[in-house]
Order: C-alpha cells, then structure tokens, then sequence
C-alpha cells in the first residue's frame, strides 16, 4: 500500500491522510547565492500540513482500484485500515515512516513535525555560474537596448508592398 500511495503522491501532488493532514508537493524555485555565484536547480519538495479537512477524494480511491485490480469498495476499506494503521503507529510510538516519502513524529504539545526521507539537493548539486551571469536582479530586468542600425523592419515592408502589387498587377 505505501508503494501505491507513493506513487499516487508524485502524479497527483497531494495526499490526504485522514485525522493527519496532508502530504503535497511543493516546488522550490531556482535560487542564486551572488556572494559565492552558485545557483541552486528547481526541484520538488515534499510538505506536510496539519488540516482539519484531511479526507481524501475520490481520485486516491479510483487509482488504488485501479492499480490493484480490486473494486472501489475495497480499495477505500484497505486505505482506511493503513489510515487506521499509521495513526495509530504515530500515536503509539511517537513516529510513522512512508517509506520514500519521509517521516512523521508526534511532538508532546499535540502538534506533529515531518522529515522528508530524501533531500534532492544532493542529487542536484548547486552550479557555479560563470560573472557575467551574476547580474542582479534589478539589471537581469532591464529592457535590452535596441541597435538602431537593426533595419530588418524596412526589407519587410518592402516585401510586403512588392507581394501586394503582385497580386493586384495578377487579378486586375
């Protein structure tokens, strides 16, 4: 069951565990250090967020039925017994693994803190960029300066009216 529920995680995004909260994807942007000229690679992050309304839709259920073959009754009553399962897990002994996904503890203040099991930083090591393209933010969005000897612009129009008096010189 975590295998499918890996899964259905990384196609749809997000995963609702009922009475938890919610397990999404978020994407961090690109990130540039402009002391050290290292750029960082855009890459997904797993979150968790603790929400009242954690109950997942019928989407989880229509992929665990067809992914294990199984009707829909069954899909939601094996899903319900892993909820059943992880909660009490976490509640028991203070931690829950997913694997491939990441790790829930249950802190003493009732509030619940995640790990994600792996970080892709070190699969996506920061690039060092070479000084011209450490430009600021304020000169990257600068309009760029147009060459006035650019008169690409005349030989279209010239184009333009010569096929203009060829279709009238042909149909008149």
């Amino acid at each position: 069951m975590e295998q499918l529920l890996h899964k259905y995680l990384v196609l749809h995004g997000q995963l609702a565990i009922p009475e938890l909260g919610i397990l999404s994807i978020k994407r961090l942007h690109s990130e540039l250090d402009v002391q050290t000229g290292l750029r960082t690679a855009p890459r997904p992050m797993v979150v968790f967020s603790t929400e009242s309304q954690s109950a997942p839709d019928k989407t989880l259920y229509d992929f665990l039925s067809r992914e294990t073959g199984c009707d829909e009754t069954s899909a939601i009553q094996d899903f319900q017994n892993f909820a059943t399962r992880f909660t009490a897990a976490l509640r028991q002994q203070q931690t829950a693994v997913l694997p491939g996904v990441g790790t829930l503890f249950a802190e003493g203040n009732g509030h619940i803190r995640f790990e994600v099991a792996t970080d892709l930083s070190a699969l996506l090591p920061p690039i060092l960029l070479p000084d011209a393209a450490l430009l600021s933010d304020a000169e990257q969005e600068e309009e760029p300066v147009l060459d006035e000897d650019d008169n690409w612009w005349y030989y279209a129009l010239i184009l333009l009216i010569l096929g203009v008096g060829a279709l009238i010189y042909y149909y008149i």
